[in-house]
């Protein structure tokens, strides 16, 4: 029986469409083969991310390796990574699978007919929370983004498939959902209705304890989510939302649709509306054209909106993007610098934030042995002395009592 191998970069959209190469995989008769056993897997599958040179260079090394250790493997590259036309000249790569659906006709070389695409997960390896990708795509066109490029247009999934997958998703044992996708506020059923309309019906599924939104942008029906999230359980009170920079002037040079005063007072809302929230964002420092003063302009919007995460992104310049030909490119030297204060700052007001919550009972879904997340995305370690219950995939509550050196609380 034929086994195969997959690794994934990036973000929860490739997590999800990774599940469904897996899945296609072991309907058509394969197996998954299990690093650090004897054998070697007939394929490996690279789900890959191009969004900056970092990842780009991880993928690369990640391909490397496996026609090193795996020499006999075919080697697919898919994902993102799969549109970035500097792939194409490696020579190790078997084939480039730009779309899901192609891959039976893949493997069919392997294993003969191959039977239809899937239309709906089953499950998810080793995670006690699900991930469910409602759409595909985004046309804001980012002047520093490249995914709009290797994603295309925006495409919702039908209503009924959403909710019909959330459904076994749930059956199967899964407690918590992930709604996921690249532009998750664009999700629109014509039938049924936006994204609000089906969060409303998939909270209505019986004994689902959480719902999360992975990622959302400043959107025009952000408000309505936000009240909806507002009315408590099984909506999880955490946001995160990419802010990217606190001066208007990167912000525009960016092709983003908002003034930092127009983020400021949508997260003034949130925290009036909904209780108990945390917020989370994406930061780029070292944008063509951004000054000393536009940077420390994003550093005093850290300190005024009270992120509990920030990923703090260097500048990658993305060649078919536009500030790809923007003059004004800042050293690397300068980015580097800007990016260890704007991190080491982050970390100081997480800090502060969490501190308030010293001595409080949460809730945590338990992933691993002694470890979970809180409903608003708080990472808790529970002291494995304690009495408490810690089976996976279990929500139990525990007492928050001091937090370590990497930031993550320890709990009794």
């Amino acid at each position: 029986m034929p086994a195969f191998l997959i690794k994934t970069f990036g973000c929860k959209v490739n997590q999800y469409d990774s599940q469904t190469i897996r899945e296609i995989l072991c309907r058509n008769g394969f197996t998954e083969f299990e690093t650090g056993l004897s054998g070697q897997p007939s394929l490996i599958i690279v789900n890959g991310c191009t969004v900056t040179r970092q990842s780009d260079a991880k993928v690369r090394a990640a391909l490397r390796k496996f026609k090193r250790v795996y020499p006999g493997a075919k080697l697919i590259l898919t994902g993102c990574s799969a549109v970035n036309p500097h792939f194409e000249q490696i020579k190790d790569i078997n084939y480039i699978i730009v779309k899901k659906e192609d891959f039976p006709e893949i493997i069919s070389m392997f294993s003969g007919a191959a039977k239809d695409e899937i239309k709906m997960l089953t499950g998810f390896k080793n995670r006690t929370r699900a991930f469910l990708k409602v759409q595909e795509g985004c046309d804001s066109f980012c002047t520093y983004c490249i995914v709009p490029y290797v994603r295309g247009k925006p495409r919702s999934r039908p209503f009924k498939n959403i909710v019909t997958e959330a459904e076994h998703f749930v059956n199967t044992g899964f407690l918590e959902i992930v709604i996921t996708g690249i532009h998750v506020a664009k999700y629109y059923d014509s039938q049924y209705g936006n994204l609000t309309k089906l969060l409303k019906r998939i909270s209505r599924i019986q004994n689902l304890k959480r719902i999360r939104i992975s990622s959302i942008e400043l959107a025009s029906n952000l408000e309505e989510i936000v009240e909806l999230f507002s009315t408590g359980k099984p909506f999880c009170p955490h946001f995160h939302i990419p802010l990217q920079s606190g001066s208007d002037n990167v912000l525009k040079m960016m092709g983003r649709k908002y003034t930092y005063g127009d983020y400021l007072k949508q997260v003034n809302r949130i925290r009036k509306t909904v209780k108990n929230v945390t917020l989370s964002t994406d930061l780029i420092v070292g944008f063509p054209g951004e000054t000393e003063d536009d940077y420390r302009m994003s550093l005093d919007a850290l300190r005024d909106l009270g992120f509990i995460r920030v990923h703090v992104f260097p500048y990658s310049p993305r060649k078919g993007t536009a500030s790809y030909e923007y003059p004004d490119r800042i050293s690397g030297k300068i980015i580097k610098k800007r990016v260890k204060e704007a991190i080491d700052l982050s970390q100081i007001i997480a800090d502060d934030i969490k501190r308030s919550w010293l001595g409080k009972e949460v809730e945590i879904l338990v992933e691993g042995k002694s470890e979970g997340f809180s409903d608003n995305y708080m990472r808790v370690l529970v002291d494995k002395q304690s009495n408490k219950d810690l089976a996976a995939n279990s929500i139990v509550n525990v007492q928050l009592r001091e937090i370590g050196d990497s930031g993550n609380f320890f709990a009794k």
